[in-house]
C-alpha cells in the first residue's frame, strides 16, 4: 500500500480516497463562488442619487464639473458611484469628504478609438468619516452627456465582487486540491479564509493604488497589448510623483519600478478587462489574494514541518493576523507583498531536502528579482542551501538561474531599452559603514518603525537566524526531520538582506505604517521564528511547554495583534503631521507618538460601529 494510500482509523479507507471524497463538495462550492460573486453584488446596493449631475458653482478652465447631491454617513459605508460617459471620455472623479479634503481618483483610460458609451465605477470606504460626502466629477469641454449613479453597498456585497475578481485563483487553488488533497486542501482552505478576513476587516491599507504603486496595474492592463506605456495617461501624469514614472529615450512613459508584479498581474487583468469592477478594488482584491496566498503557503510550510494540524493552524493565523502582513500587505499592491509569497514558495521547495526541483527554486528566485530587487538575497540563501545539503545540485541551479537571468535582461531590454530597469540602477545601498550600526538600531527598534516594536513575535526567528548561521550543521529540532539546509538558507538570506537595509539612508522606508522594507522578507522571519521557538521549547521539561510558550506567546501576540490591527482598521496621519517624517526624521524616535498609538480612539470607535455598540 502506498504512503497515499494510508487507512484512517475509523472509516476503512484509505487516505487518498477519503480526501476525495471532497471533490463533490469542493465543486460544488466552487459552483457557489461563481453564483454568488456574480449575482449577490447588485443585491447588496441601495441608489440614493442618479442623474446627470448638478454643475459645480465655478467653470473649470477647459471643461465643467457635476457634483451628486450631498449625503450623511452615519455607519462603516461604501459608496459606489457609476459614471455612464461616452465612449473615450477623459474625466477625473474626487470625493469630498468632512475634514479630510478631497480624494482624487483616475479611471483606466479607454481603448483608442472608441465608440458609445462606457460606465466605470469608483469606490469610497467611509469608515472613518462622519457627515456629508459628495462625489465630484472633472470634465473637458464638450463632455457633457454623462449619468451618475451613486448607491450605498454593503460589505458583504463588497467581499461578493471581490471574490468575482480573484475567482481564476480560487478555482485554480480548488483544483489543485482536488488534484493533490494531502498537499493543497489545507493551504487552499486557508487562503480562501484568510482572503475573506482580509476583505472584510482590514479596509485602511490604501498602498494599492497610490504613491509608488500606482503603475503595477495600468502596466499589466497595457502588457496585454505588447507594449507596458503609459502614455495614455500622459494628461494626468503631472498629479503624480514624478519618481513613479519614467519617461524613456524613445518617448514612452513607463512605471519607474521593475515589471515583475505587473507581469504577474496579467491574468487577472485580463479577466477584470471583461468585468464592471472599480480599478481601485481589482487592485485592492488582488493585494490582499497575493497576502492570503502566502498565509496558505505558510501553513504549508508548518505543516511540512511537524507542527500538528491545530498548532499549524493558530500559528498561520497568528502570522495573518498579528503581524505587519495584516497591517502592511492585506490590501497593498506592493512589490514586497509578493516577493513575501515567493519566498515562502522557495523555503517551502527547499525542505523537500534532495527531492527539490532545482529548475523550479531557480525559476521562482530570478522572478522574485523581476519582482523586487530584495529577493537576490534568497537566490543566495538558496544557494547556500544546496551547498550545505546538496552540492551536486548547485550546478544545476546555477545553470538555470543564468538561463533564466538571461531571458530577463532580454525582457528589460525590449521593455526599457536597457539591460536593468532604472530602479534597479538607481536605488541601493549607499550609506556609510559608520552609520551602519545606528541604521541598524532604528530597523529593530526604532519606536515608530522597528520591526520588533511591530512584530515582536519576530524576535525568535531573528535570534534563531544569527545561531543557525554560526552552526550551521548543529541538528535540527525533534518532529520534522532534516531540514539544516533550509534553515541556513533561510538564515543567510535575512542576515544579507539585514546588513544591506543597513546601508539605506532612508532606512525608514518613506510614508509607510510600520516597517514596510522588511515585507519581503515577513514569511522567513516567521518560519525561523516558529524554529527558534521549537528549539526553545524543547529544552523545557515536556509538562511546562504549555504554560512556557503561552507565558511568552501571548504578550507578544497581544501586542502585536492591537498595533497591526490599529494599522490594518484605521491606518494612520502619522507620517505627515504634525511635520512630514522625510524632512524630520527624529521622529522616529518619538517614543510619546507612537504611530502604532497614534488615533487609538479611532480604532475604538471603528470596532464599536463595526459590531453596533451602545
Amino acid at each position: 500500500m502506498s504512503t497515499d494510500e494510508k487507512v484512517r482509523p475509523g472509516d476503512g479507507l484509505p487516505r487518498g480516497a477519503a480526501l476525495r471524497r471532497l471533490a463533490g463538495p469542493m465543486i460544488l462550492a466552487l459552483l457557489g463562488l461563481f453564483c454568488w460573486g456574480y449575482g449577490w453584488p447588485g443585491h447588496g446596493r441601495e441608489l440614493l442619487y442618479q442623474g446627470p449631475g448638478i454643475p459645480a458653482s465655478t467653470r473649470l478652465a477647459g471643461g465643467f464639473a457635476l457634483e451628486t447631491a450631498s449625503f450623511p454617513l452615519e455607519s462603516l459605508d461604501i459608496l459606489r458611484l457609476s459614471v455612464d460617459a461616452p465612449a473615450g471620455s477623459g474625466y477625473a472623479v474626487s470625493w469630498n469628504l468632512p475634514g479630510m479634503g478631497a480624494v482624487k481618483e483616475d479611471p483606466f483610460p479607454p481603448p483608442k478609438g472608441s465608440s458609445g458609451r462606457a460606465s466605470r465605477a469608483f469606490l469610497l470606504d467611509c469608515q472613518l468619516c462622519i457627515g456629508m460626502v459628495s462625489a465630484h466629477v472633472e470634465l473637458p469641454e464638450g463632455q457633457d452627456a454623462v449619468t451618475l449613479r451613486l448607491e450605498r453597498q454593503t460589505r458583504l456585497s463588497l467581499l461578493a465582487e471581490s471574490l468575482r475578481i480573484v475567482f481564476p485563483v480560487l478555482a485554480a487553488l480548488l483544483l489543485a486540491a482536488f488534484a493533490s488533497p494531502r498537499r493543497f486542501l489545507a493551504p487552499a482552505l486557508a487562503a480562501m479564509a484568510c482572503f475573506a478576513v482580509y476583505s472584510v476587516a482590514a479596509p485602511a491599507p490604501s498602498g494599492a493604488q497610490s504613491g509608488d504603486n500606482r503603475w503595477y496595474l495600468p502596466t499589466a492592463f497595457a502588457m496585454l497589448h505588447g507594449d507596458m506605456s503609459l502614455e495614455s495617461y500622459e494628461k494626468r501624469l503631472a498629479g503624480i510623483r514624478a519618481m513613479s514614472v519614467r519617461a524613456l529615450p524613445d518617448g514612452r512613459v513607463v512605471n519607474y519600478y521593475p515589471p515583475g508584479l505587473s507581469l504577474a498581474l496579467a491574468p487577472i487583468a485580463a479577466w477584470t478587462g471583461v468585468l464592471d469592477a472599480p480599478e481601485a478594488l481589482v487592485a485592492e482584491a488582488s493585494a490582499k489574494m497575493v497576502a492570503a496566498l502566502a498565509v496558505g503557503l505558510f501553513l504549508s510550510i508548518c505543516l511540512r514541518l511537524g507542527l500538528g494540524r491545530g498548532t499549524a493552524c493558530l500559528t498561520a493565523a497568528g502570522f495573518a493576523l498579528c503581524t505587519s502582513q495584516f497591517s502592511v500587505h492585506a490590501g497593498a499592491l506592493a512589490s514586497h507583498n509578493l516577493a513575501c509569497l515567493l519566498s515562502l514558495a522557495m523555503l517551502r521547495l527547499l525542505l523537500e531536502g534532495r527531492d527539490v526541483t532545482v529548475w523550479a527554486l531557480a525559476l521562482l528566485g530570478v522572478f522574485g528579482v523581476m519582482v523586487r530587487h530584495d529577493m537576490a538575497f534568497m537566490l543566495l540563501g538558496g544557494a547556500a542551501s544546496l551547498w550545505l545539503d546538496y552540492r551536486s545540485a548547485l550546478v544545476r541551479f546555477a545553470c538555470w538561474c543564468a538561463l533564466f537571468a538571461a531571458a530577463w535582461l532580454g525582457l528589460n531590454h525590449w521593455m526599457y531599452g536597457a539591460l536593468l530597469p532604472p530602479y534597479m540602477l538607481e536605488q541601493g545601498p549607499s550609506g556609510s559603514l559608520a552609520a551602519a550600526p545606528a541604521t541598524l538600531l532604528g530597523l529593530l527598534a526604532s519606536p515608530n518603525r522597528g520591526l520588533l516594536v511591530y512584530n515582536p513575535v519576530f524576535l525568535p526567528g531573528l535570534c534563531y537566524a544569527f545561531w543557525r548561521v554560526w552552526r550551521p550543521r548543529a541538528a535540527s529540532g525533534p518532529g520534522y526531520g532534516d531540514a539544516r539546509g533550509a534553515e541556513w538558507g533561510a538564515s543567510v538570506a535575512l542576515l544579507g538582506f539585514l546588513g544591506a537595509l543597513s546601508m539605506f539612508p532612508m532606512w525608514w522606508g518613506g510614508w509607510s505604517y510600520g516597517p514596510r522594507l522588511f515585507g519581503s522578507m515577513y514569511g522567513v522571519l516567521a518560519v525561523l521564528s516558529v524554529l527558534g521557538l521549537r528549539a526553545f521549547l524543547a529544552r523545557i521539561p515536556y509538562p511546562r511547554r504549555g504554560m512556557a510558550a503561552a507565558a511568552l506567546l501571548l504578550p507578544l501576540l497581544a501586542w502585536g495583534g492591537l498595533a497591526n490591527l490599529k494599522g490594518a482598521v484605521v491606518g494612520d496621519s502619522w507620517n505627515e503631521t504634525p511635520r512630514d517624517v522625510n524632512t524630520h526624521p527624529e521622529r522616529l524616535w518619538d517614543w510619546g507618538d507612537m504611530q502604532a498609538l497614534r488615533d487609538s480612539e479611532v480604532l475604538r470607535e471603528v470596532l464599536r460601529r463595526a459590531l453596533h455598540a451602545d
